[in-house]
């Protein structure tokens, strides 16, 4: 979203620089303030800063993004904390989570995290996925394959929809900015006439692995099709 940040201030739309480490990064810092996350290395003002600049905001919206967000599932005191926070200056909040197909998700994570030089296997990694249908590593990260699990633990804290997205539809149709100008009331045409440029969008690395994955994926979903509906 900061790549597009000028573009969405002039229509309205405040794309805030705290909680970032690059110019072209998420706010990251701000999810990871919320689980104590040691890549934040002690510096946990990133909220604080982050309700500043709201307070000086000239624009009517603004708009926070980060995949970090995924793991405050389980942490739902510290997502109450922030909500009460950025609710205090008078600000609505909505929430909308891009969810993606189950094998895809699984081989991108597998590499997101050996990128992080977290220790993790394939053998721990399927096992985890088999047995709880999520992936908790052993700083704490936690993903959810669960869908409707995912969902209605959001849904619980805020006792609000939660708005989903394909992933998968998106990237085909467009990128994931177009479903989010759509949700803030904005035209698509007027902001980007031209084709938007995307950040951060590559195929999976290994196709070792996503075979292991596509093959596990298939014996899984046969054996949980009956009991569950959410992995696709």
């Amino acid at each position: 979203m900061r790549h597009n940040d000028r573009t969405l201030a002039s229509h309205g739309v405040f794309v805030p620089k705290v909680g970032t480490f690059n110019e072209e990064s998420g706010h990251h810092r701000v999810a990871w303030e919320m689980r104590d996350d040691k890549r934040n290395e002690g510096l946990n003002h990133h909220i604080d800063d982050l309700v500043s600049e709201l307070v000086s905001c000239p624009c009517q919206k603004a708009l926070i993004s980060s995949e970090d967000f995924e793991y405050l599932s389980t942490a739902p005191v510290r997502l109450m904390e922030f909500q009460e926070k950025i609710k205090s200056l008078g600000w609505k909040t909505e929430y909308v989570a891009y969810v993606r197909n189950a094998m895809d998700y699984a081989v991108s994570l597998y590499h997101e995290l050996l990128k992080h030089e977290e220790n993790v296997t394939t053998i721990d990694y399927l096992r985890q996925l088999r047995r709880s249908h999520s992936y908790t590593t052993r700083s704490g990260w936690f993903f959810d394959f669960n869908h409707n699990r995912l969902v209605r633990k959001w849904e619980d804290v805020f006792k609000s929809p939660l708005l989903v997205v394909s992933y998968d539809d998106v990237i085909q149709g467009g990128g994931i900015l177009p479903p989010l100008l759509d949700i803030l009331g904005l035209s698509r045409e007027t902001i980007f006439p031209s084709p938007i440029t995307m950040i951060n969008v590559s195929p999976s690395q290994s196709k070792g692995l996503r075979k292991t994955i596509t093959d596990f994926l298939i014996k899984t979903v046969t054996r949980h099709a009956v009991a569950s509906e959410s992995w696709r």
